[in-house]
């Protein structure tokens, strides 16, 4: 039985890059894995990539499956990986060649179920060290129970955040795969974005033993096309049904969760506009662009009590999300809303 399992959801990469993360993988110093290859329904010829590396290691296995998402691929992955230690990696990143030597000699000695590591944001041109914490911390921290506490509220609400480096992605942290199984953790098969930050809000409810690792290992590969600046006219429905079950989940928490909850919310609201409504590729006229904005203003479906939330509470946070918010839902302006987000702009620009 292997040490780790590591389990690599694969759709339409670019071939160049899924060569760089398997490269990645397979020069490891720690050889005692296996390498789950999950192909998600790909047709540009990277599922016969997958078939090949099969042939040419043992460790490497391949699923092929109708495509149904990041989530159930993972959740493919998952179920069928037979490792102590169970890690996530995306086909268009890659590690460091030490990344498993040195995660599973901390998980072992540690006797972690969970361990968070540092990482790197790979631009075209230029290479960033993400490290987790702000200030400076011992290279290794056990996490206590407010640590824990502070992470998953951070990961609703990012300014409270002691962990800076902690965003919630699953490929920055490897896990006990039987914590995994006992709490019966999987992906959320029916999200469309966020899947891994409420998995993570999940894990943080049950973990009793989480290190905080602060050396870089994984490295994300940062698109100057990204999909968090494309025009997607299923955007709300999307963010909808995260909010749906951040709802969900804050209803049995303390107030702070449910004030987090709403900045969440904002935040995603400001992604709503910037993604569909206001987009220079929405290809609706003007008028139908208004008359949509206007329907989720009155409806807003999957955004739960968002016209409750507080405006104090919003100052506090950041002041464009509260004028955004005052402009929406108190005044109900599509016309000087749109003058604001050009003018929001602008400042950025220069």
């Amino acid at each position: 039985m292997a040490e780790v399992s590591i389990v690599l959801p694969v759709y339409n990469v670019d071939f160049e890059q899924f060569h760089q993360c398997v490269d990645s993988i397979r020069k490891q110093t720690f050889q005692e894995y296996e390498a789950i290859l999950v192909d998600d329904g790909s047709t540009n010829g990277v599922e016969i990539l997958c078939d090949d590396y099969v042939k040419r290691d043992k460790r490497f296995k391949v699923i092929h499956q109708k495509n149904k998402g990041l989530p159930a691929a993972r959740n493919a992955g998952t179920k069928v990986a037979t490792g102590r230690w169970i890690i996530y990696c995306d086909s268009d990143d890659w590690w460091e060649k030490n990344t498993l030597e040195v995660l599973c000699e901390y998980m072992r000695e540690k006797d972690l179920e969970v361990l968070v590591f540092a990482y790197f944001d790979n631009f075209p041109d230029m290479e960033n060290g993400r490290h987790c914490w702000q200030e400076p911390h011992p290279v290794y921290v056990p996490a206590d129970k407010k640590l824990i506490h502070n992470m998953q509220l951070g990961l609703l609400d990012e300014s409270i955040r002691r962990l800076t480096g902690y965003f919630g992605s699953v490929c920055i942290q490897i896990h006990s795969l039987t914590f995994l199984r006992q709490h019966h953790l999987v992906f959320n098969e029916k999200m469309g974005k966020s899947e891994d930050m409420i998995f993570n809000l999940y894990m943080l409810d049950v973990v009793k033993k989480l290190g905080i690792l602060d050396i870089p290992f994984y490295h994300y590969r940062r698109h100057p096309a990204s999909m968090c600046h494309h025009y997607d006219g299923n955007i709300e429905k999307k963010i909808g049904d995260v909010e749906k079950e951040l709802y969900r989940f804050c209803q049995s928490k303390p107030k702070e969760y449910k004030d987090a909850y709403h900045v969440f919310m904002i935040k995603n609201y400001w992604a709503l506009l910037r993604l569909k409504y206001f987009h220079p590729d929405n290809p609706d006229s003007e008028r139908e662009k208004r008359q949509q904005w206007k329907r989720f203003i009155q409806y807003h479906e999957g955004f739960v009590n968002i016209e409750n939330t507080d405006m104090k509470l919003l100052l506090k946070k950041r002041k464009i999300m509260a004028i955004l918010y005052f402009v929406s839902f108190k005044m109900r302006s599509y016309f000087l809303l749109k003058v604001i987000l050009k003018v929001f702009k602008w400042i950025k620009k220069e």
